[in-house]
């Protein structure tokens, strides 16, 4: 035997492996005569273990029935993957560039109390906060005002009132290079009118509102059945203006509790609308409204023009996105189940009694994991989620198509038919949506989110109405929090030691050296010594 060979045999002996590792191969083939190893008989968890592919022996890290996550694709991931598809194909991302070049929105509202003695200060406002569209209420117009000149802005719908008086009327603006704001009606009765918002695949529903506070109340009935009219339309609903509304425990701000107050209260909880406002706009007193359904929609109170302040929502858009998760799930179909069935009868469960708790889980995981894996196999699914899960093929042609024409003389029609393709494929969503939401029980958590969904309501609603504390009335999530840790705190404790049973009184001294027995127990203990 060569020198080589006798070097590399001691080195190989001499690095043997730890017990409970796994066994490997020797890496050199030994020459000569080997001590025979002698294995017993493997244990029912090695048996059940080599049953099964060794890549899926390894317990997963989710609970047994949960499907595993391995990763979810981005649309521009997605969209890399998919660059040998045909050219003509719609690309998700430019149709998400094109169409939502506004990612967020302003509008600026206020009741200006005569625009031609204010506008110069108006003006000032606008210059510095940018706002795309401007709602203004009690301009003070009338017939005999023609035209309305603001720097930047053009007048989008006007509704004055009625001839017999000198104050009221609403006025809605858009900035110049904003062309998304599309005048609908105005309200027959009211001071009220009615916009769509266009952006992109988004349709927003705005209202310009003003409502005198010695106006008759009727129960908001037009106001229901306008928002009805439009309801469906729409994916977001922003009604703002001056409502004179007084409602202490909803607004904080007022000066008492109304029956007007409560009837809006009562509308904004049957739709799922928020009043944004959370400051006062007049005075002590919250007058001005922004009430929406929207989800990221917040207010800014600015500065005062005239006797009232001014307001700002910034809404965001959001860009259309769409996510493809992977998971590995079971199939169930295909399962062998009366294999699975006595393969669990024919295990030895004795086994579970030895060692510790935490023990004889590992291993009735791991048993139980492994036949699962031998008895029904697996298969990997695609689930897409889409912030827009009605934005099909057809709706992306068409946002193509209106923004190859851009520039064209056809520009009109090509833009008002993709309006109506977009409108048509959500509510021929919303019918499958309700078609399913009818099959489910309502037990059912997907039942639950479908009928969310249904009645957009996507904005954070609070559940729990204002609550006092003292003197102060708590609106924010916070405070109300704050205040019920506070009340379980002090709920959550002993109540003093008292004596219920005065008969018996207050023992003068206690023994604590002294064992007492019963007569009977002493009695017991005597007869088992006897």
């Amino acid at each position: 035997m060569s020198h080589s060979q006798i070097d590399r045999m001691s080195s190989f002996s001499s690095g043997a492996a730890p017990l409970g590792s796994v066994r490997q191969q020797p890496a050199v083939h030994v020459i000569g005569s080997t001590r025979s190893r002698r294995r017993g008989p493997r244990s029912q968890v090695a048996c059940v273990r080599r049953s099964v592919p060794k890549h899926c022996r390894t317990l997963p890290d989710p609970c047994l029935g949960e499907s595993r996550h391995l990763g979810s694709v981005s649309i521009s991931s997605a969209s890399s993957q998919n660059k040998n598809k045909k050219d003509d194909s719609v690309s998700l991302d430019s149709a998400a560039a094109a169409c939502n070049s506004v990612h967020s929105l302003s509008v600026f509202f206020i009741n200006i109390q005569c625009l031609l003695a204010h506008i110069a200060e108006l003006c000032h406002h606008l210059e510095i906060h940018q706002p795309h569209v401007v709602c203004l209420q009690e301009t003070w117009l009338d017939a005999s005002h023609k035209e309305i000149n603001v720097a930047g802005y053009r007048v989008c719908s006007r509704r004055d009132r009625h001839p017999g008086s000198n104050r009221g009327g609403v006025l809605t603006l858009e900035r110049n290079d904003f062309n998304g704001l599309v005048h609908i009606a105005n309200s027959e009765d009211e001071e009220r009118s009615w916009h769509f918002l266009k952006l992109g695949v988004e349709t927003l529903l705005l209202a310009n509102w003003y409502r005198p506070g010695s106006s008759a109340f009727d129960g908001f009935s037009v106001l229901y059945a306008e928002l009805a009219e439009y309801f469906n339309q729409v994916s977001g609903v922003l009604l703002v203006g001056d409502l004179n509304i007084h409602h202490k425990k909803w607004l904080k701000y007022s000066s008492c509790d109304t029956r007007i107050g409560s009837e809006m209260k009562t509308l904004c909880d049957f739709h799922g609308f928020a009043q944004l406002v959370k400051e006062p706009t007049r005075q002590e007193y919250l007058l001005d409204l922004a009430i929406s359904d929207i989800a990221g929609a917040k207010a800014s109170v600015l500065s005062y023009i005239a006797d009232h302040k001014a307001v700002r929502i910034d809404v965001p858009i959001p860009v259309i996105k769409e996510v493809f998760t992977e998971r590995t799930v079971w199939n169930l179909k295909t399962a062998n189940w009366e294999g699975l069935k006595s393969d669990l009868q024919n295990v030895d469960w004795s086994i579970l009694q030895r060692g510790t708790g935490e023990d004889a889980l590992i291993v009735f995981m791991e048993i139980l994991w492994n036949l699962l894996l031998k008895h029904i196999t697996q298969k990997v699914i695609t689930c897409k989620k889409s912030s827009h899960p009605w934005l099909n093929e057809r709706c992306r042609a068409s946002i193509c198509k209106k923004n190859a024409a851009e520039g064209t003389e056809a520009f009109k029609d090509v833009q008002a038919e993709c309006t109506k393709i977009l409108l048509e494929e959500r509510l021929k969503y919303v019918e499958a949506l309700k078609i399913k939401l009818a099959s489910l029980p309502r037990s059912s958590k997907q039942w639950w989110r479908i009928n969310r969904e249904l009645l957009n309501r996507k904005a954070t609603l609070t559940s729990i109405p204002p609550l006092k504390d003292g003197a102060d009335w708590l609106v924010d999530a916070k405070a109300k929090a704050d205040v019920f840790a506070r009340t379980f705190d002090s709920k959550c404790k002993l109540p003093p030691e008292v004596i219920d049973t005065p008969f018996f009184g207050n023992p003068e001294r206690e023994m604590l050296d002294f064992v007492a027995f019963r007569t009977r127990d002493t009695k017991k203990l005597f007869k088992k010594i006897g």
